[in-house]
């Protein structure tokens, strides 16, 4: 094998060509490892969505109907604010720490590590305050549900560290593929955190400092196996906050990306409202399916993500390897997601609601939210796999254009403008997102991966 070229000659010589090594890896080997990993990723994200959103609704809800009204503005208002952009940002780990964990440069993985976690910490100060004085961000609002809102969120201002440091924390050991261990993490801190949130339920604030004390037990949780898992960890030094430029160029986009998505489900659920109460029932039920099936796929995403970046690292071309196996899963997830909810789909409104007409009528959503998994399945793998490239800008890109310049408008025309009421939201969704998951298939087929290589090894010799 050719010795690696050296950092000066990439800075200066951006056609050379990269030498890789063939692969040596099967798509049989590449499904197994999949497959095998996915599941401790799903649980993850099922243990999180009970843990800090259904468990404070729940108990919120079980007080008044003020207080859960509030917390659930207080809660859409704070994950799209806080967690979300978090999330979005992370994703620059996807592509940085996985592909210098694939080189063997674990001194840079902890680097790149400690960067983004330190640049989202700052961010808490701005968001901080948002949440702390949210009254003109809820303008618009009832006088008393902006209040409680405003007196919800101001809690969670004390849980904005400790959002920062167990997602960067899961992401870090991630990218290493020590998928288990914030499984473990979570589990660990799965009873403390609902005896928290019963010890809170007659509070009107209750639920929310449950939600902090949540996060910081999550966040004592995930350090205990970054302390089990230290290869990859460097003291801390002020040098870390040298060059992040990487960092920001990768993690600005992934913020747009994140933001893009959801925002515009939640375009759906505004306008499903105007065709009254029955609508929006039904459109929360089918939401609620999709998110469950569409993280099984984006459990995959990740894992693919991780692995393809492991291999651009190492500069072996089982990186083909990966995309074809993750092709193979995002064929097979997208046409079994969307026959099984056809088939279930006169089944699955009796899990949420015994009202016939909101069963009639999310019995035929079903029908187009079915023909969506066929983009969205493909949309959660491709993307990932763009990321795992550095590509998050193009990620932006297409979700921008795709949501917003074809999806949203082709929602008010079918919707409005032809008559088709709720159905007609779901018709401009599914052309978006299958025309998204297209051109993000086509991107990944078509990668030019001697670039890909040139980037990632430019940033490594920084």
């Amino acid at each position: 094998m050719s010795s690696p070229a050296s950092p000066d000659v990439l800075e200066h010589s951006p056609l050379l060509k990269i030498e890789t090594t063939p692969p040596d890896s099967s798509v049989r080997a590449e499904l197994a490892y999949l497959v095998r990993n996915a599941l401790p990723t799903l649980l993850v994200f099922q243990v999180q969505f009970a843990l800090l959103m259904a468990a404070p609704l729940y108990f919120a809800g079980r007080q008044s109907t003020a207080v859960f009204s509030a917390a659930s503005l207080a809660l859409t208002f704070y994950y799209v604010s806080g967690p979300v952009v978090v999330f979005g940002f992370c994703t620059a780990m996807d592509t940085l720490c996985a592909t210098a964990y694939g080189a063997r440069d674990y001194t840079a993985v902890g680097r790149h590590y400690q960067q983004c976690t330190l640049v989202l910490l700052a961010g808490c100060v701005p968001v901080g305050l948002l949440w702390a004085f949210p009254q003109r961000a809820l303008i618009g609002v009832e006088a008393d549900l902006r209040a409680d809102a405003a007196a919800f969120l101001r809690v969670l201002v004390f849980a904005a560290p400790a959002v920062v440091l167990f997602e960067t924390s899961k992401r870090f050991l991630q990218t290493q593929g020590r998928y288990a261990a914030p499984t473990y993490a979570l589990l660990a801190a799965l009873g403390p955190a609902l005896l928290l949130h019963y010890a809170g339920r007659n509070a009107p604030l209750g639920a929310a400092w449950a939600l902090v004390g949540t996060y910081w037990l999550l966040a004592a949780c995930i350090a205990v196996q970054l302390y089990r898992h230290p290869e990859c960890w460097t003291p801390l030094s002020w040098e870390v906050l040298h060059d992040v430029g990487p960092l920001l160029a990768l993690g600005g986009p992934g913020i747009i990306m994140v933001l893009a998505e959801s925002f515009a489900f939640r375009v759906i659920t505004f306008l499903s409202a105007q065709f009254g109460e029955a609508s929006l029932a039904a459109q929360t039920i089918v939401t609620t399916i999709s998110s469950f099936s569409f993280q099984l796929a984006f459990s995959i995403g990740i894992c693919s993500s991780v692995r393809l970046a492991n291999y651009v690292g190492q500069r072996s071309q089982n990186y083909l390897v990966v995309v074809r196996a993750a092709s193979i899963v995002a064929a097979f997830l997208s046409l079994s997601n969307c026959l099984l909810m056809l088939t279930l789909r006169k089944w699955l409104p009796l899990i949420f609601t015994s009202d016939p007409e909101v069963i009639a009528e999310a019995r035929k959503l079903f029908v187009v939210v079915a023909l969506n998994e066929l983009g969205d399945t493909g949309n959660a793998i491709f993307s990932c796999l763009l990321r795992g490239q550095g590509r998050q800008r193009v990620c932006s890109v297409l979700n921008l254009c795709a949501y917003y310049i074809l999806a949203v408008p082709l929602e008010l025309l079918f919707a409005f403008g032809m008559g088709c009421g709720a159905l007609g939201l779901w018709y401009g969704v599914v052309i978006g997102v299958c025309t998204m998951a297209a051109a993000e298939a086509v991107l990944v087929h078509r990668t030019d991966w001697q670039r890909v290589l040139r980037e990632r090894w430019e940033v490594a010799s920084r």
